[in-house]
């Protein structure tokens, strides 16, 4: 049903255009004499409405399951008869106008007779208000704790089962709230919520502050998949720092708790090479930065 209509408003533009030229040319390629009488009894304001009109409701109906009902409300918005204002040029002046105007004209003579005479004018407009500085817009500032709880409990798993979700997820949302998450996308989850980056910060900021907003993000997820958590959103370059912050500190933290492992009697490992230090380092980088899911080493 959603082609056959989003085809009959193709019909109805292609119609309405077909009759707008004819208006200027006189002639219709490929119409019949049915037609040509036709585009003189309707009104050019007519068809330029009912064009602007079909192309607003076919943009309605890309994002809608029910394309009927934009037919509909189209029908019924071209039904209503076109209300036009009278102009206010061709109203009569009041009084209050008219005495307005006489003493302008007052002050311009006055203003007149001042330069005839080499005096300066006398200024009759008051001084214009001194620009008040706007306060800086305060900056978007992430959960970083919020983050980082997520990144302890991150697995493979639940990033994979959140994206496999994501499209279903988009289709629930609303065409204001599918705007907000056309520009993001999942880039961390555990089984208690998940990170989402955002391109721009403003739209991140919308869509933190959003009453209402997670918890429809979480019952829609729950439902899909059963996955109960939300989101925390971070921008691109947000999301770059914690995550390195993130990892750093990781490494920190494993290196003090092999130090305070150690034990009265270590054992004597054999030395190694420079080159081979640097190969594990290198190795041990690459799985902190990506999992060792993702890592493969090769002798």
């Amino acid at each position: 049903m959603g082609k056959e209509a989003s085809r009959l408003v193709e019909e109805w533009l292609e119609f309405a255009r077909d009759l707008l030229v004819a208006k200027q040319s006189g002639e219709a390629v490929g119409r019949s004499e049915r037609f040509l009488q036709f585009k003189d009894e309707v009104d050019a304001s007519f068809l330029y409405r009912f064009v602007e009109a079909l192309n607003q409701t076919q943009q309605e109906m890309r994002f809608t399951t029910k394309p009927t009902i934009s037919l509909e409300v189209l029908t019924i918005k071209m039904a209503q008869p076109q209300t036009s204002a009278t102009p206010r040029a061709m109203e009569a002046p009041s009084s209050e106008e008219v005495e307005q105007l006489q003493q302008q004209l007052a002050q311009l003579r006055q203003q007149m007779a001042a330069l005839m005479q080499g005096g300066s004018v006398p200024s009759s407009q008051p001084a214009p208000p001194k620009p008040v500085a706007k306060a800086p817009k305060a900056s978007f500032k992430p959960n970083v704790s919020a983050v980082n709880k997520i990144l302890m409990e991150a697995t493979k798993e639940d990033i994979e089962k959140v994206r496999d979700l994501w499209g279903d997820l988009l289709s629930c949302l609303t065409p204001q709230q599918r705007a907000l998450m056309n520009q993001a996308q999942p880039v961390a989850a555990g089984p208690n919520g998940f990170v989402m980056q955002f391109m721009y910060e403003h739209i991140c900021g919308l869509a933190e502050t959003t009453v209402g907003f997670h918890e429809e993000v979480q019952g829609h997820l729950e439902r899909l998949g059963g996955y109960s958590g939300t989101f925390v959103g971070v921008t691109s370059e947000q999301w770059q720092q914690i995550r390195s912050d993130f990892v750093l500190e990781r490494k920190k933290n494993k290196e003090g708790e092999a130090v305070s492992h150690v034990t009265e009697a270590p054992v004597v490992e054999e030395p190694i090479s420079q080159e081979e230090q640097q190969f594990k380092q290198k190795v041990q980088d690459t799985i902190e930065l990506f999992g060792e899911e993702f890592v493969q080493i090769e002798e």
